[in-house]
């Protein structure tokens, strides 16, 4: 006879295995690059999910080790906590995908693979080669797909036909997801690539914060705080690999690269992207890095980096501050991000999206938003302060204020892009340029609020439109030619 806790257990395993989500399910690889760029993909990807109402199968992360030719799968599990995941996305580990829900609903004849476009195979240079997504040819969609438990797919799906593709911001695009590939005859949509954008798109930066590091992860990271590093302390990323050169050769001012938006916003940009920022010089780091230290009064520094760390060369530049440099003995980069997230001040690299990870981590993780620096934005700050004529210093210089709202906010680039970006400041910036555009034409009256014309003596609100329609209008343009007939000044 079974015992009343066997019962149980076979009770609950019944009932788990009969717990299939009927909105169906999503699986893709995060096969692009290391963590910084499966990071990128999965804030998109979460998203999206959420919008179809479909359960996320939380995917490996995928591990590139230089030992091996054959990419490393992690569990998600293991990395991150499932609760925090799970308390805000419908989704299920991979292991209780293959175990409850793919023998039931994924049978091997029925399974289909979605990409975006057909993909040519990295082996073959046969132009006649039948159109597919090829989604195990390669490093590592074949051993991503062998960790599912995937042999082959039954036929490959072409969604970049999809109205849309995979932004599903509006209504409409949704329901084209929903029409075209329905729970009912498609209850795994399964992804070569992630259904996101690359980079991330900001309006979904703040999923990060559900992503909280496992106890093993946090656990060495404050371990290794607690035992090396003195409070308060500053937390910067060096990227500085070969590979990351070469990638900085070729940036474009004008536009974005990786995950620059971060540091320069969204286009169009007010500050240029320029190779300082993408790979900053030693002097650029030292000197930014001497002038945090000196202004939060840090007492050490934690530095990670994918090849350089310069634990010499900071050291000695901080030694008139008693200051020294630490670094992870194995390099960890989850302990390290952990790490970073929780410094008193960090510095990262505005294009590499590791920082980025460290970024959203400390602009959203918490209830109060912690600052992140970037190298090589000296030169930009001066770009934005240019752009933007109508912030003075404030006495100790390390703020500046608006003379337009009166504002105060830190001499920090990432500080001026927010607030400019902010509809109080957008609104006060036009007024002040169609003032400047017309300068005798508006005078200050007792409320900000409103404006006077001085051509026709007519009272308005100290808004945009209001104030372009106005001298736009027949009666200002009248009123105006009928001045300079007279010879009067038009202001008068």
């Amino acid at each position: 006879m079974l015992s009343a806790a066997t019962v149980v257990l076979l009770a609950a395993a019944v009932a788990r295995a009969a717990e299939v989500d009927t909105n169906g399910y999503i699986v893709y690889c995060p096969c692009m690059g290391r963590i910084g760029n499966q990071m990128e993909q999965h804030v998109g990807a979460f998203h999206f999910a959420s919008v179809l109402g479909r359960t996320m199968v939380l995917p490996p992360v995928v591990a590139h080790e230089p030992t091996s030719t054959i990419a490393k799968m992690t569990a998600f599990e293991d990395v991150f906590q499932l609760a925090a995941i799970q308390k805000h996305f419908k989704s299920i580990t991979m292991a209780e995908f293959q175990r409850d829900i793919m023998p039931r609903i994924w049978p091997k004849e029925e399974r289909k693979v979605f990409c975006w476009t057909p993909r040519k195979s990295s082996t073959s240079s046969d132009d006649g080669e039948e159109f597919s997504c090829r989604a195990k040819d390669g490093n590592p969609f074949g051993p991503f797909w062998d960790h599912v438990g995937v042999d082959e797919f039954d036929q490959s799906v072409f969604y970049g036909q999809t109205t849309g593709g995979f932004n599903v911001g509006s209504l409409k695009e949704k329901e084209k997801w929903m029409s075209n590939y329905p729970p009912s005859s498609h209850p795994v949509l399964a992804f070569v690539g992630a259904p996101a954008s690359f980079p991330s798109q900001q309006k979904h930066w703040h999923y990060q914060k559900h992503f909280r590091y496992s106890t093993r992860i946090t656990s060495k990271a404050k371990a290794f705080i607690e035992n090396r590093l003195e409070r308060p302390f500053v937390g910067i990323h060096l990227r500085n690999d070969v590979d990351w050169s070469r990638v900085c050769e070729h940036v474009d001012p004008s536009r974005n690269l990786f995950a620059s938006a971060q540091c320069l916003g969204e286009p169009p940009l007010d500050v240029s992207l320029s190779k300082e920022i993408c790979a900053p010089g030693e002097k650029t780091i030292l000197d930014q890095l001497v002038d945090v230290v000196g202004r939060s009064g840090a007492k050490s520094v934690f530095v990670s980096s994918d090849r350089d760390h310069m634990i010499p060369e900071i050291n000695e530049a901080l030694s008139a501050y008693d200051v020294k440099a630490f670094k992870l003995d194995d390099n960890d980069a989850f302990v390290s991000l952990a790490i970073l997230e929780l410094a008193d001040e960090f510095i990262g690299n505005c294009v590499s999206t590791f920082s980025s990870v460290v970024s959203r981590s400390r602009s959203f993780k918490w209830n109060k938003p912690k600052t992140s620096h970037f190298w090589g934005m000296t030169k930009a700050l001066d770009e934005i302060l240019a752009k933007y004529p109508v912030f003075e210093p404030v006495p100790g210089f390390t703020k500046v204020r608006c003379t337009l709202t009166g504002h105060e906010l830190p001499k920090r680039v990432e500080d001026l892009r927010k607030y400019c970006d902010t509809k109080k400041f957008i609104t006060a910036f036009e007024v002040y340029t169609i003032r400047k555009e017309n300068p005798d034409v508006f005078e200050d009256l007792d409320e900000k609020s409103i404006v006077g014309c001085k051509i026709t003596k007519t009272v308005l609100a100290a808004d945009p439109a209001d104030m372009r329609r106005h001298i736009e209008g027949k009666k200002f343009k009248k009123k105006l030619e009928w001045r300079k007939k007279r010879g009067q000044p038009d202001g008068d």
